[in-house]
């Protein structure tokens, strides 16, 4: 003690004023970037958390300079990763807010993602087929899935 004031010989941390990603930070970052964003309720149930915790996760992820969030039209709140984000993720996608035209289809993806990703996990199903484009390949194979046969479509 030194005039009354307390002192430590501890200094502060190597990374202090940053943000400590957990897992579920680095969860849902990779959610967001994947999907191009998310809306804050499929982003809940993605990371099995409370309306409260993805507030939560929202305010540090901005803080850190990582992630926007925003009411982009009528609903919930999205949440969409900043180049320093799709960055610290890995991710080689351009950093923009979801357009309004495409939030519904957005959306419709991560749902069916985690429909997928809940039959696997929660409910023991095994085998799941489905078809891409290849635009959409990239994201199919990073979910685990793989080739195994080509399909062609023959319109008149």
């Amino acid at each position: 003690m030194h005039n009354g004031a307390v002192t430590s010989t501890r200094g502060l941390r190597a990374d202090a004023g940053g943000v400590r990603l957990t897992a579920r930070d680095v969860a849902g970052l990779m959610w967001c970037g994947e999907m191009y964003g998310a809306s804050a309720d499929l982003l809940a149930d993605v990371l099995g958390a409370s309306a409260d915790v993805v507030r939560q996760l929202h305010v540090r992820w901005r803080r850190a300079g990582l992630a926007e969030t925003g009411r982009l039209g009528p609903g919930p709140v999205w949440c969409w990763l900043t180049r320093a984000g799709l960055d610290a993720c890995g991710l080689p996608y351009a950093a923009y807010r979801p357009p309004l035209g495409r939030l519904a289809h957005v959306h419709a993806v991560g749902a069916v993602r985690h429909a997928l990703a809940d039959a696997r996990q929660r409910r023991g199903i095994e085998r799941v087929i489905l078809q891409s484009t290849p635009a959409g390949l990239p994201l199919y194979e990073r979910m685990g899935f793989r080739t195994v046969s080509r399909v062609a479509v023959y319109s008149s």
